[in-house]
């Protein structure tokens, strides 16, 4: 066989277990299987029996949006930057499952000291069901201590198992004095007489260690992304605590959400106290200043001074305008009178507008008139004509006068409205700037009022908030949960324990022949060339599994007429023996040699059963009334030689060192039975290997060969010394023990090199330590069902017990 080819083999030998071989390994172990099933269900019903029962309490809570609460006046802060931003679900989360408020809630409902009583395996804890009520007074928070009690009465009660106290008995409904301070216990309205002479256990527990427990079995979560409302479940071993710690702990953080808001009106309260007396004082400076600029420019009210001096300009102006025409025309009454000084005209009426000159001049114009008449009647010499023109002289005289006193008077107020018309028009030109002077201190004004107006009414607003705050949350689903507990979940811990109980042996069993690099069955040499003669069950064995094994490998088995599994085996092997023996004789070319006698047993490995093969394939030859001589030519370790009830110091080794020459006195006779002779090795020589090798060796081969029809020799492993190589020319045969579990697999290929190579003269193998699985097939009990190691071969019931044995 070429190297690439065993190179391939070892390969192949290297390849992981199948499906059906992993199968036939579990079944050839059930009983592992039912221990550890057993045995993982115990555990788990163990495991149930003594684990508290949790039960689950949840409950939904809506949180308000702070629009829609009364604190409009911090909402208001809020829109001008002022404070805090709106409810934030998850911020709000984050607060209820804060250790501090689970430790206040636990603080309210006194959790910190607990009763338990004992319920088989476990404590069962009691709670609205204790009989007893205990009240310690100034009992420190972070203390802890355990101690039992017992109702004697209902008028006494018995304490004890303290950690460094004496037992006491102490009256109920009565402050006595205990080893941690002073403590009243009183009755429950669930006490019975059932609770007389009842062991009780007290736990005292330090209430942040309390807390931080039931924080850890809170859960807290948002029902969606999308609305305010919050779940909360907690897992406790009684269903009502549970409730009563969820509804504690909501009130806890209703609470510290109301002292926050009240803290925050508060803080809103002084912040608007202290802006409006800062106001205060802000508006008075802005009043002054608006009252100074005032006094200075003489103007209360800049727009309706504006508007007055307009008016008043305008007045000046149409009062003027109508002077300077008053006048104009005043004057041209005085040109006429100066240029008609000498005629006799009518004067104009109604120009003057003077009352006094009107009348003036309608006399003048009568008696003008009059005058006219008279001298239309008569002459200009008239006498009355005459008197007429003197008084009419008179009369314009006065009237001039008159005219020239009303021109000066009609001047001087011209002068007087020009003048205030400038300053009124001086006035107008200063009030713009005036204006935007007084515009940007009552701007001030304004804002500063506005402020202090809005800041008295949101004080208002604030005082009005703080007598009544309304809750941030709102229970829309109380605390509720079923009856059953949510663990231990029996039916999945016994499935676990179940799976377990399959899974734990399988994988070892698959781990240990996973790791075994040893040959497990006939499979792992199936591929090897080699004749193969057979195969002999183990007898390291056990009729039942709890039984101590039998250790048979040194012992004769083959009896005559018993037909168990091994005595068959050593026929099947003796029959393929027989065949391979023919063979041998008739190989070359049909040509008849002599007969194959001298037949050597060897193995790879130490422990393989070459000697127990040895010995009982010739008992069973020896069974068709062959001669049978088994020679212990294991020198060195004596193996079969030890197997004679007595033993002898002549054999092999006296003869081949020539102490000897009779070899007959060297055989035992019918050592294993009639018809086969042992000659032992006797004592271990100094030099076993040059005795091997002297020529008396072959002498021996020669003398026993013409006294029995057989020879079998018991050689050492050939991997151990050379004894092997030097005995194989004097042998007609070989036969390869291969041990199950003994042999590595990854030598096996060496095997068949030897083989290949006919090292040892016509090789054959043996199969020693196959197994068997149950099953019935003949009357023999067994078959040969395929498998490896420990699951292969069949099994044939109760090991090698049959009537006739």
């Amino acid at each position: 066989m070429q190297a690439e080819e065993l190179e391939e083999i070892r390969q192949e030998n290297k390849g992981g277990i199948k499906l059906e071989e992993l199968s036939l390994l579990f079944l050839s172990h059930w009983y592992w299987f039912i221990f550890a099933v057993l045995v993982s269900l115990s555990v788990a019903v163990y495991k149930i029996m003594t684990t508290p029962p949790i039960y689950t309490r949840a409950t939904s809570l809506l949180v308000k949006d702070e629009k829609s609460t009364n604190y409009s006046t911090v909402k208001d802060f809020q829109n001008l930057g002022i404070g805090v931003t709106n409810t934030n679900i998850r911020n709000e989360i984050q607060t209820i499952s804060a250790s501090e408020n689970m430790v206040e809630a636990v603080r309210r409902l006194h959790l910190d000291l607990q009763m338990t009583v004992p319920q088989r395996l476990r404590e069962r804890p009691l709670y609205n069901d204790a009989p007893v009520t205990l009240q310690f007074k100034d009992l420190p928070e972070q203390q802890t201590f355990t101690f039992k009690l017992k109702i004697v009465d209902k008028t006494h009660v018995r304490l004890y198992d303290f950690s460094h106290e004496n037992d006491f008995t102490a009256p109920i409904g009565i402050t006595f004095k205990s080893p941690y301070g002073a403590l009243q216990i009183d009755l429950t309205p669930s006490f019975s007489n059932k609770w007389i002479g009842e062991e009780i256990t007290v736990h005292k527990y330090n209430v942040k260690s309390v807390g931080t427990m039931y924080s850890s079995r809170l859960s807290v979560g948002q029902t969606d992304e999308e609305s305010s409302i919050i779940d909360l479940s907690l897992n406790d071993e009684n269903p009502e605590r549970a409730e009563d710690i969820l509804r504690s702990l909501i009130s806890v953080y209703n609470d510290n959400w109301v002292k926050d808001k009240n803290r925050m009106a508060e803080s809103t309260s002084e912040f608007i106290n202290e802006r409006l007396s800062n106001l205060t004082k802000e508006l008075g400076d802005v009043d002054s200043d608006i009252a100074s600029i005032r006094s200075r420019n003489l103007t209360p009210d800049v727009q309706a001074s504006t508007s007055m001096y307009m008016s008043q300009s305008n007045d000046n102006y149409k009062r003027s305008l109508e002077l300077q025409n008053q006048l104009s025309m005043t004057q041209f009454l005085e040109q006429s009178l100066r240029n008609n000084s000498s005629k006799q005209q009518l004067l104009p009426l109604n120009t003057v507008g003077n009352a006094n000159i009107e009348s003036q001049i309608e006399a003048y114009n009568t008696l003008l008139l009059a005058r006219n008449d008279i001298a239309a009647n008569s002459n200009e010499q008239n006498s009355e004509v005459k008197k007429s023109d003197v008084k009419l002289m008179q009369l314009k005289t006065a009237i001039l006068r008159s005219v020239q006193n009303t021109i000066a008077q009609i001047k001087s107020q011209i002068a007087n409205y020009q003048r205030s018309e400038a300053e009124t028009n001086n006035k107008i030109a200063l009030n713009p700037k005036l204006e935007k002077d007084l515009q940007s201190v009552k701007r001030q004004q304004d804002v500063k009022q506005s402020l202090y107006i809005y800041l008295l009414q949101k004080r208002e607003e604030n005082e009005l908030s703080k007598t009544y705050t309304a809750w941030n949350t709102r229970i829309i689903q109380p605390p509720f949960g079923s009856d059953a507990p949510t663990s231990p979940q029996r039916s999945r811990i016994l499935l676990i324990a179940l799976f377990i109980g399959f899974v734990v042996p399988g994988f070892l069993l698959w781990l240990r022949e996973y790791l075994n690099q040893t040959v497990r069955g006939r499979k792992d040499i199936d591929f090897l060339n080699i004749p193969f003669i057979g195969e002999i069950p183990n007898l390291d064995i056990r009729n039942h599994w709890w039984q101590k094994t039998q250790h048979k490998q040194r012992e004769i088995v083959i009896k005559q007429g018993n037909r168990n599994m091994v005595n068959e085996s050593f026929r099947i092997v003796r029959t393929k023996l027989h065949y391979f023996l023919g063979a041998i004789t008739n190989k070359a070319d049909g040509v008849t040699n002599k007969k194959p006698q001298v037949i050597m047993v060897t193995s790879f490995n130490q422990g393989s059963g070459k000697t127990f093969i040895t010995a009982n394939l010739a008992k069973t030859i020896s069974l068709n009334h062959h001669r049978v001589l088994v020679v212990d030519m294991d020198i060195r370790r004596c193996s079969l030689s030890q197997m004679l009830p007595q033993r002898t110091k002549n054999g092999v080794s006296a003869y081949l060192s020539g102490i000897t020459d009779n070899i007959d006195e060297l055989i035992v006779k019918n050592a294993f039975g009639e018809n086969v002779d042992i000659l032992p090795s006797g004592i271990v020589p100094p030099n076993p290997t040059e005795l091997l090798q002297s020529s008396r060796l072959t002498a021996l081969m020669k003398e026993v060969r013409e006294k029995y029809d057989y020879i079998y020799l018991d050689c050492p492993p050939i991997e151990i010394v050379a004894d092997t190589s030097i005995i194989k020319p004097h042998c007609d045969a070989t036969l390869f023990v291969i041990r199950v579990g003994v042999m590595d697999r990854r030598l096996v290929p060496e095997i068949e090199k030897l083989y290949k190579e006919s090292s040892y003269n016509n090789m054959a193998i043996i199969l020693n330590g196959a197994n068997y699985i149950s099953g019935k097939y003949g009357s023999y009990r067994y078959g040969y069902s395929y498998g490896y190691g420990g699951y292969s071969y069949g099994n044939y019931g109760h090991y090698g017990q049959t009537s006739d044995e």
